[in-house]
Formats: C-alpha cells, structure tokens, sequence
C-alpha cells in the first residue's frame, strides 16, 4: 500500500477531519468503479446514481466511529459493505413510496365510486375513533372537489389540530385529489381554522409527539 495512503488511513482513524477528505479524494476514482460494482451487482434502480452513492457512503463513514482499517483493502471492504447497506435501504423505502402510491389510488378510486354522503361519514368516523392516521384529511380534501357542502361540514369535525390542518393543505397542493391549488373556500376555511385558535393552542398542538405521514394511510 502506498505511503500516503496509509498514514491518510491512520490519520483518519484518530479522527483527522481534514485527513478523511483527502483520503476520500485519493481513492475517488477507486471508490466510484466500486460504487458502479455494487449498483450492478443489486440491481439498484438507475435513480440512484453511483455518485450519488459514494457521497451517501462518504457521510455515513465519515459519521462512524470504531471501525479501522488496517489496510487499503480493508478500508475498501468497509466502503462496499456501506454502499450495500444503502442500497438496500434505498430500494426498501422505494418500494414502500411505491406501496403508499398504489394504496392512495385505490382509496381515491373507492371514493370516486361511492355516494360523496359515504366519503364525508367515513372521514368523521376515522377521525372520531382514530382510525388510520391521515385518513380523515385525504377524505376531507377530496370533497373539496366534489361537494362544498359537506367539504365544508367535515372540515369542521375532522381538521381538530394543526398536524391534521398540515396534511389536509399538502394533500390539496399535491393535486392528487382532482384541484391545482388550494382554491377560495379550502382558503377561507384554513383561514378562519387558525384565527379561532389562539397562540397557545397552536403551539401546544404543533408540539405533540404525532407524526405527518402523508402517504400513510
């Protein structure tokens, strides 16, 4: 193993900042063909470039501590057991995206199915026994498209906190539900959502340990 590479390894285990990046710029070249390797050798989908992940693999050992690396070879083995491990990752969180996707389609064609009266009493019987998180607010925005009447009536029983209002306004700018903007009355009724809250009581609401997962349903 080269001179410089090997005090760059031994640098970079004592925790020489500046040594991990020169090392990484010394082995670029090396690091991106094995980046190329593992990409084919897992079938990873070409939205994840090589370059992509080398950065990714850069940052993830960049931020580790403990491994060492005695040699160059070893050194090597680390990065491509990390560029395999985020591979993985990467295609499991596609597959769920892709998973989310599917299950909103299905849901937005069940609606479309059925009479809007159904969609608006689902929407505040998911809300009123916590059923299936963000369910009520897609429910709550697809009849803003279809019936203003009852869009306006569910928004009333089913948009009780600032994470639900969050998820309602992002599924409306998303499109997913047939409109291309908020439009006046979602506005007008977002509106006067936060001028009857006080500032305590969006704080405290925003505060809560709940999760948007808008997608999740």
């Amino acid at each position: 193993m080269e001179p410089g590479i090997s005090s760059l390894l031994g640098a970079a285990e004592r925790g020489d900042a500046s040594a991990a990046d020169v090392l990484f710029a010394a082995l670029y070249s090396e690091l991106h063909r094995l980046a190329r390797r593992e990409l084919a050798r897992h079938g990873a989908p070409m939205s994840l470039s090589a370059t992509t992940l080398l950065h990714k693999a850069y940052l993830d050992m960049a931020g580790q501590s403990g491994p060492t690396f005695p040699d160059r070879a070893r050194f090597m083995s680390y990065a491509a057991r990390v560029m395999r491990g985020l591979i993985i990752d990467y295609v499991g969180s596609r597959r769920a995206r892709k998973r989310g996707g599917e299950q909103l389609k299905r849901v937005l064609e069940l609606c479309d199915a059925v009479d809007a009266e159904f969609v608006a009493g689902v929407a505040i019987y998911c809300r009123t026994y916590s059923f299936m998180k963000d369910m009520p607010a897609l429910l709550c925005a697809w009849l803003s498209a279809r019936d203003a009447r009852l869009h306006e009536a569910v928004f009333a029983r089913v948009i009780d906190n600032t994470r639900m209002l969050r998820t309602y306004v992002q599924i409306l700018r998303s499109g997913v539900v047939g409109r291309k903007s908020l439009g006046s009355a979602p506005k007008r009724l977002v509106r006067e959502w936060l001028a009857s809250r006080n500032k305590d009581a969006l704080f405290s609401s925003q505060c809560r340990p709940e999760s948007v997962a808008f997608g999740h349903l």
